[in-house]
């Protein structure tokens, strides 16, 4: 607990629970709505497999998470919010925001306890707020909040994980790290690429736990009573290897995307400058400064902060660079992103500037403001707050409207074929002759935004479609002024990254 001085400074033990409740509540609003107005465009190809398997029966949603290379747990849960879903609501906010509202409300409960959990362990309040206003802000935080994929159940688990990590070890017991366990394999089961992090925070856990215990008689029993589940964790990550071989096997396909290539990139993946650098220079310069109060449970957790941190995007990016291990994007580490947030907030609240609270906060208010006016400006939120444009994250591929526009063209029983733009069409002919895979390639007008007689493609769609005369209806995921010079006797309609091909009568 926050020692006497806070206490006093808000108006006793009573008034303190007052003002951190209002802190993380209004963060949470604050975060919400941020993130609510861009909740209305079109699904996005990623979004739109997510709408597809929650789309269909109860039996269909495994089948259809699977094949997307997805765990099925969020897409069941988010199939049961699906049919909770009042008619009235889906038809005012549409199915988009009606959907991700579930991303958006994970997202905001997670800045409102990363803002909880640093002030329990810096003792400032300003400090979780600026901590848990960063997650509100932060651009990967609102892409991600706005998205209807499991990464923000992953955002709202990590900070779980982490505040689970953080009890102080003289309180800690075998309930709290089994809590942590089974936190851990939910996320885990939830995304496996969560263990990217969540995975060096278990190993630091239990190596502090058998460390600390060291010269007890009862060491072992303790250490065994708190980590029995790491015999779950060996045999589970065997029983998924051997059930996932495939996915090694094919993953030279997902290097497109998800593959280390520069140092730069290390850089580039947060925003390492506003966020960590300036605290942590801030921080170990007052460290360095005698006669103030030490914050000794905030300092205690930032060691674990910073290596899990950095340990994870370095290990994440030699495994690619060096092993080709395509995982390198940022979405395989949104797990880090509470911990980004949380150790720059436990720096703020450490920093040692005066022994009166109320100056105390006050300078932690002013370095925090600077933080957070550092980081809006980097990422351009400002500038587009400023000039009213209150979407702060855009799709660019408008499937709805594409769809829509193909509606009013054709009649119901003229075929449309659908190059959806996937990676694991470079593996299947033109014409898929398995069922279950080509309804999977064409997905996109499979869900939300059916079309009839749809025909998803494998590889080289769109130069069959040339050649194949009859079939009037092509719509894919590319942009249209790429090749719209080159045809001759096609209109080509782009729609954002989403272009509808449709081949002119003949004379």
């Amino acid at each position: 607990m926050p020692n006497s001085s806070v206490r006093d400074e808000f108006g006793g033990k009573s008034g303190l629970r007052a003002w951190s409740a209002f802190a993380c509540i209004a963060i949470f609003i604050v975060a919400f709505a941020l993130r609510w107005p861009s909740c209305g465009d079109s699904f996005w190809l990623d979004e739109l497999h997510t709408a597809w398997a929650v789309d269909g029966a109860w039996s269909d949603v495994g089948a259809r998470a699977g094949i997307g290379n997805q765990q099925p747990i969020y897409f069941y849960l988010l199939w049961v919010w699906r049919q909770l879903l009042p008619v009235f609501a889906v038809d005012f906010y549409g199915i988009e925001a009606s959907l991700r509202l579930t991303s958006v409300v994970m997202t905001s409960l997670s800045a409102g306890l990363l803002c909880w959990l640093v002030f329990r362990r810096s003792g400032s309040l300003i400090a979780g707020v600026v901590a848990g206003l960063m997650i509100g802000i932060e651009s990967s935080a609102i892409f991600f909040g706005t998205e209807l994929r499991p990464y923000a159940a992953i955002v709202l688990l990590s900070t779980c994980a982490m505040g689970l990590a953080m009890i102080p070890r003289d309180r800690v017991g075998s309930g709290d790290r089994f809590l942590l366990h089974a936190v851990v394999i939910l996320a885990a089961l939830t995304q496996v690429t969560s263990l990217v992090t969540l995975g060096w925070l278990l190993a630091w856990v239990i190596a502090s736990d058998w460390i600390s215990g060291r010269g007890t008689a009862d060491r072992v029993r303790t250490f065994v009573s708190r980590h029995w589940m790491v015999g779950l964790w060996i045999a589970g990550s065997a029983a998924w290897f051997f059930q996932h071989s495939s996915l090694w096997q094919s993953r030279s396909s997902w290097q497109s995307f998800a593959n280390a290539e520069s140092l730069v990139q290390l850089w580039e993946l947060w925003p390492w400058m506003p966020v960590i650098l300036v605290p942590a220079v801030i921080w170990g310069v007052s460290r360095m400064r005698r006669g103030y109060p030490v914050c000794s449970k905030g300092e205690s957790s930032i060691a674990m902060l910073g290596f899990v941190l950095l340990i994870s995007a370095i290990s994440c990016f030699c495994l690619s660079y060096f092993g080709g291990v395509p995982l390198w994007h940022r979405r395989y580490l949104i797990s880090g992103l509470p911990f980004l947030c949380g150790l720059s907030g436990i720096l703020l609240g450490c920093v040692r500037t005066s022994d009166r609270q109320t100056w105390r906060e006050l300078m932690v208010g002013l370095m925090g403001a600077a933080y957070l006016l550092l980081l809006v400006s980097q990422q351009g939120t400002l500038n587009r707050l400023i000039h009213g444009q209150f979407q702060l994250t855009h799709r660019g591929e408008d499937w709805r409207r594409a769809t829509r526009f193909l509606a009013k063209h054709k009649s119901s029983n003229e075929v449309v074929w659908v190059d959806a733009g996937l990676i694991e069409q470079s593996r299947y002919p033109t014409f898929v002759e398995e069922p279950g895979r080509e309804a999977y390639f064409r997905y996109p007008v499979n869900g939300p935004y059916r079309m009839e007689a749809a025909v998803g493609l494998g590889r080289d769609g769109l130069t069959a479609w040339l050649a194949q005369e009859d079939v009037k209806y092509l719509i894919r995921r590319g942009s249209g002024s790429r090749v719209n010079a080159k045809l001759v006797g096609i209109d080509v309609h782009g729609f954002g990254g989403v272009m509808v091909m449709i081949r002119k009568p003949l004379n």
